[in-house]
């Protein structure tokens, strides 16, 4: 029952309610306005010494973390020092490799490269630039020469090898893959030759003759 100028129980509970509500919402911007302020009072005052210092430590880690992550992510690359084709592919992603194991062949770019196993006892005849005659038990026409460009310096050590690495002709019908038979001249000196009519009989030797 409602009477004028009297407010009924359920009305003042909804009124008392709302100024709670109201009053609460009224902290939270008090606090908000506080918090504002204080804010402002450190940027006025200028930032502390322990927060500069705090700043300085976390830009220096960070650049600490950065370094050491550039240097790991160029460790994951490797550079061909020539430009082809990769031939045989000796290592996959994830794999754990030694510095002296082969990860990649790579066939250089207009160049024929032929791969010889040598024995490590016969290695010491073997140099750079020395000429290499090439056939094929397949082609009975073909006659090549090549050039010792280069001897691996790892012996395998289950066959005891090394790869010596000969220089082909570059205008020829090889292909990669194909086998050959090689003989590297290992020892070449220069002689003279004659005739047999230019050489005299003499009863206390022979010589040879010859026109000035």
């Amino acid at each position: 029952m409602e009477v004028d100028g009297a407010i009924t129980r359920d009305r003042l509970d909804e009124l008392l309610n709302d100024a709670q509500i109201k009053q609460g919402i009224l902290q939270q911007f008090k606090a908000s306005f506080q918090e504002a302020q204080e804010q402002l009072s450190k940027l006025e005052a200028g930032p502390r010494k322990e927060v500069i210092a705090q700043a300085v430590a976390e830009l220096a880690e960070a650049k600490a973390q950065y370094q050491i992550n550039a240097a790991r992510l160029k460790d994951t690359k490797i550079i061909s020092p020539v430009g082809g084709k990769i031939s045989q592919r000796e290592a996959r992603v994830g794999d754990i490799t030694k510095s002296s194991q082969t990860l990649f062949t790579i066939i250089e770019n207009n160049r024929l490269e032929l791969q010889v196993k040598i024995p490590e006892t016969q290695l010491t005849l073997i140099r750079p630039g020395q000429t290499v005659k090439i056939t094929s038990d397949a082609d009975s026409n073909l006659k090549l020469q090549g050039k010792v460009r280069e001897i691996e310096p790892i012996v395998d050590e289950t066959s005891r090898q090394a790869t010596v690495a000969v220089d082909l002709p570059r205008q020829t019908a090889l292909k990669p893959g194909m086998f050959l038979s090689v003989d590297i001249v290992t020892n070449s000196s220069r002689t003279l030759t004659a005739p047999m009519n230019a050489v005299l009989p003499q009863t206390d030797g022979s010589y040879l003759g010859f026109a000035e």
